[in-house]
């Protein structure tokens, strides 16, 4: 295997997306994809009742608030984010109400939606969650991939996944 010369190198960067951020680089079907264009997302759960939810995400699982529209307690519509890397935004909503996108907007019950939220000690959270009103949908149990997993619903029936590495996943040879 030859090192790579320095032409090569730019030829790589440009052809992978290391170069300058404003250029675009090939997308599927020969598409250009500007990857400067989107900078952050963020699921965003249709919910009946924002307090209950609220109470959950920031209470239970340890969110926090950093935005409310409107201000005060008659808010439809609150960021939450946990860490430097999990965004998530709550939005109340009525049967039947029509969204800026001009579709009908229903929050639907059961598993629209599932969420993975990590930990140090499943077996704690899960014990702290059951005991603040929570309904544990599944026991901790360790999985062959090397993690403790537990399940627990939100107030909208959504299941919640509490995860741990329990050991690390071993990859076997082929």
């Amino acid at each position: 295997m030859r090192a790579l010369s320095c032409r090569d190198e730019r030829a790589l960067q440009s052809r992978c997306g290391f170069g300058d951020p404003d250029e675009s680089i090939p997308g599927p079907a020969d598409r250009r994809v500007d990857m400067g264009m989107f900078r952050d997302a963020f699921p965003i759960i249709y919910v009946e009742d924002l307090a209950a939810s609220l109470a959950f995400y920031r209470d239970l699982l340890g969110f926090s608030e950093t935005y409310r529209f409107p201000p005060g307690e008659a808010a439809e519509f609150v960021a939450l984010s946990l860490g430097e890397s999990a965004s998530l935004a709550l939005a109340a909503v009525t049967d039947g109400q029509v969204g800026a996108h001009g579709r009908t907007i229903q929050p639907r019950v059961g598993r629209q939606f599932e969420l993975c939220v990590y930990t140090d000690d499943v077996d704690r959270a899960v014990d702290r969650l059951r005991g603040r009103g929570a309904t544990v949908l599944a026991e901790p149990a360790d999985q062959p991939w090397g993690e403790r997993i537990a399940y627990v619903a939100d107030p909208g029936g959504h299941p919640i996944m509490i995860c741990a590495v329990s050991q690390p996943a071993r990859i076997e040879p082929s």
